[in-house]
């Protein structure tokens, strides 16, 4: 048994000592290998910083062979160039001093003679290769085409004019003289096409070249009528302003000369196509009038289109257009394009110019137009009789103020009116005039009218209601003075006219009536007779009233309210003798009542009429 636990205890401890061993033969085998390790990282280490020395000496002999490679390069091809030229040098052209010396602009026929000769010209130079005589004769035959060409740029050039000088005859052109040089020019340079490159083709190069001139001139010319137009409509648009902005911000019709510009615009351009078109008349390139118009055309139609956004805000939504501004571009537009823009539509129908930006700007400016109807009237409903707080007065209000000036500013435009009326049909701008009978003067008599009797109706209900009825009388009397007053200096056809009269003077004796109206309390004590007044519950007496005297307070009171209040100088004469006419008659029949031991001297008819003058004296 113990021989067994000696045993036992024993394997034990040889397999502890066997493990010991293996791990310190492990740890000097990881030693060893960290130290290899070491050394490895070591020598890389030197290998990397041995390869950056040998890189940064390497690299700017890298750069400098590259360097002169390029020299050597530029060398061969200079030396290449100069043998060529030095060849060109000994060939001798009879015509080349002439031909560098450019052509004569008043004869230039012997220069483009001079250069068919050496087009022609098939005779070897001795002593030369073939092949250096033919390049140099087609470097002197490109060189004096280009002067041709300055020839040609030459000739198309014109001072800027000032358009509107020439309205009523005919825009300037070119004259016949030297469209015809100009022709020959180009037709020679078309015959000199076939031995050119493509990008050496003067031909080409002449039609462009032509081109900018004459775009520069139709645009130079076009500028200052253009910027008039920019800072018309700058001046009534860029400002912030109460709405409506036409009540406002006065816009004198034709203010921006949008007629002006346009019909100019359309005149320069049409004698531009005319003139380039005669020079690609019966010629075999006449596939290239197109391209040279929209050369001609696009810098003016682009810049067109540029500023038309800030000339009419409102194709954008702009909150500050000005609708009389509006109205002037479509009248104008109507005239110098055509209703549809078939004018403008026709110049450019046969380029590459867009004519999609001017003409949708004009549809989009009448459809505009048209809404403009409704919004004029819901404009005078919205304008503000008086500030908030603020007590009753009897002054000309805002509302007619404003609304007389929309209307008299529109009479401005009544011919484009009545067009845009008739597309817009009768009625339709408005919901609420069914009540009211068409006319038969026409749809712009009926707007007017229409126009105002919504100032009349804002009037009204501005003092509906009015716990001062006398105030308010006045109030619809001064201001409807002030319309009548206004219309009657208005420059309104016949039939609108008299429809704007008859809504007036409607109103007119409404106001007239209510006003008179009122002196009815005034009157009434002269139309009673005394009466007995209690003056207490405890002790009964009597105190006789006297109605002369309670009129005269009454009327002291109406004196009163007329000098804080007065009516308008323009109505007081017939309002002082209906008010004479109501009132004397009773007061001198009271006054033969009045008991002759009354004792209180009362005021005598005379004092009344005189008190009734004072009243109404302006």
């Amino acid at each position: 048994m113990s021989s067994y636990s000696a045993r036992a205890t024993t394997q034990p401890m040889q397999e502890t000592d066997v493990a010991l061993m293996e791990m310190e033969l492990l740890e000097q085998n990881q030693r060893r290998l960290g130290n290899l390790t070491s050394r490895m990282t070591t020598i890389l280490n030197g290998f990397d910083r041995r390869l950056i020395r040998l890189e940064s000496s390497i690299l700017p002999i890298h750069k400098s062979t590259q360097l002169l490679s390029r020299i050597h390069g530029n060398v061969e091809a200079v030396q290449r160039h100069l043998e060529q030229h030095i060849r060109h040098y000994g060939i001798e052209i009879q015509d080349e001093p002439f031909l560098r010396q450019g052509p004569d602009p008043q004869n230039p026929w012997a220069y483009m003679e001079a250069i068919q000769r050496v087009v022609n010209d098939a005779t070897p130079a001795q002593g030369a290769p073939a092949d250096d005589v033919i390049s140099k004769r087609k470097a002197i035959v490109d060189m004096a085409a280009r002067k041709l060409v300055q020839l040609v740029q030459q000739y198309a050039v014109s001072e800027p004019i000032d358009p509107r000088s020439y309205l009523a005859s005919q825009m300037p052109h070119l004259s016949g003289e030297c469209l015809t040089s100009i022709k020959a020019l180009i037709q020679f340079l078309y015959t000199l096409s076939d031995t050119q490159s493509k990008s050496d083709n003067t031909f080409r190069l002449a039609l462009k070249s032509l081109a900018r001139v004459r775009a520069s001139y139709l645009t130079s010319s076009m500028q200052s009528l253009t910027h008039a137009v920019v800072q018309a409509a700058d001046h009534v648009q860029s400002q912030p302003s109460d709405m409506p902005r036409e009540a406002h911000v006065k816009y004198v019709c034709g203010a921006a000369p949008f007629s002006e510009w346009l019909r100019a615009l359309v005149m320069m351009m049409e004698s531009e196509q005319a003139a380039v078109s005669s020079l690609f008349q019966g010629m075999s390139w006449k596939a290239l009038l197109g391209s040279t118009l929209s050369h001609i055309f696009q810098p003016i139609v682009t810049n067109i289109n540029t500023l038309l956004p800030r000339i009419l805000p409102r194709l954008q939504h702009g909150l500050q257009a000005h609708r009389f501004l509006a109205l002037d571009f479509v009248r104008a537009s109507r005239a110098a394009l055509g209703p549809s823009c078939e004018i403008w539509n026709g110049l450019l129908q046969h380029t590459k110019c867009s004519s999609t930006e001017l003409s949708s700007a004009v549809i989009s400016s009448q459809k505009d137009a048209i809404l403009f109807f409704p919004e004029l009237l819901r404009d005078i409903k919205v304008i503000p009789v008086q500030r908030e707080h603020e007590a009753l007065h009897a002054d000309v209000s805002d509302i007619a103020r404003y609304g007389i000036r929309l209307l008299r500013d529109l009479t401005d435009y009544q011919d484009i009116l009545t067009v845009l009326l008739t597309s817009m049909g009768t009625k339709n701008w408005t919901s609420d005039a069914s009540d009211v009978s068409p006319l038969a003067d026409g749809l712009w008599a009926e707007y007017a009218r229409d126009m105002l009797a919504s100032i009349v109706s804002s009037l009204e209900r501005a003092v509906a209601g009015s716990s001062q009825p006398m105030i308010a009388s006045i109030f619809l009397l001064n201001n409807y003075t002030f319309l009548h007053t206004e219309l009657r200096s208005m420059s309104l056809i016949p039939g609108a006219m008299s429809a704007c009269d008859q809504v007036l003077s409607r109103g007119l004796r409404t106001a007239r009536v209510s006003y008179l109206e009122t002196w009815k309390g005034i009157i009434q004590p002269l139309q009673t007779e005394p009466s007995l007044v209690h003056t207490s519950s405890t002790r009964q007496h009597t105190v006789r009233t006297d109605p002369i005297q309670v009129f005269f307070g009454l009327l002291q009171k109406m004196e009163q309210v007329h000098h804080t209040h007065p009516l308008v100088p323009g109505i007081t004469a017939s309002v002082r003798d209906d008010v004479i006419r109501i009132v004397m008659p009773l007061y001198v029949t009271a006054l033969a009542k009045r008991p002759a031991d009354a004792g209180v001297r009362m005021p005598t008819d005379t004092d009344i009429l005189r008190m009734i003058e004072h009243m109404y004296a302006s």
